[in-house]
């Protein structure tokens, strides 16, 4: 997404083939998606359309949000390595009983799983390719086509019940992956996780706090 000149925020397609004018933004934002991102094209396009002095920021937030209840957040986590032996299973070819195989806890525990860095140099199904979120920055500089920069950690203020925070989980890509091949909810521990939140957090909204990490780089 690209500021225009102070104007208006305009939506484009394509990271590498924008249709914006040279120069046409003051910042381009790239919010949770870079690390789906071929970088080399990418960062030829964000230099071209910003101005001198412009600012490319990616930006990425932490899973999952910080909720006051270390049962629920670990139940995230379970869930998601749990999907992940999955996810792995498709990426290497696996279909009916041997997809479909029951996880056992070893499988789940050591299915790499990180909530700063989830796609991080991952086999994944559908010849779909991630790049480390965590390299992010390393690779805006090392383009050459964009000057000094830096990463900054924040951190917001938000509230949420058991529904909002299950459905956090059910929008993350590995999730959607999974039952878009035919995976239920039961079989990839997502049946457990819902009756685990909704007893650990309930229907009343109470404080979150999310964590975002923005990597900055410069057009000079």
């Amino acid at each position: 997404m690209a500021h225009d000149a102070g104007r208006r925020w305009t939506a484009q397609p394509g990271s590498h083939e924008t249709g914006l004018r040279s120069g046409a933004a003051d910042v381009v934002l790239a919010v949770q998606a870079l690390h789906w991102m071929e970088p080399e094209p990418t960062f030829r396009e964000v230099r071209r359309i910003l101005r001198r002095g412009g600012v490319f920021a990616a930006i990425d937030w932490d899973w999952p949000p910080v909720v006051g209840d270390d049962i629920a957040e670990q139940a995230w986590d379970d869930c998601r390595q749990q999907i992940r032996v999955f996810e792995t299973r498709l990426a290497e070819g696996l279909s009916g009983n041997a997809l479909r195989a029951p996880v056992a806890p070893l499988d789940r525990q050591s299915a790499h799983r990180s909530g700063v860095d989830g796609d991080a140099d991952l086999l994944l199904p559908d010849g779909v390719r991630s790049w480390a979120k965590s390299g992010h920055l390393d690779r805006m500089l090392a383009s050459g086509q964009l000057a000094w920069g830096r990463e900054v950690a924040m951190a917001s203020s938000d509230e949420g019940d058991a529904a909002r925070f299950v459905g956090l989980l059910e929008s993350q890509g590995d999730y959607q992956t999974v039952r878009r091949h035919g995976l239920t909810d039961a079989e990839i521990g997502v049946d457990r996780f819902r009756r685990v939140v909704l007893e650990r957090l309930g229907d009343q909204p109470r404080p979150w706090r999310f964590v975002y990490r923005a990597r900055l780089a410069f057009a000079r």
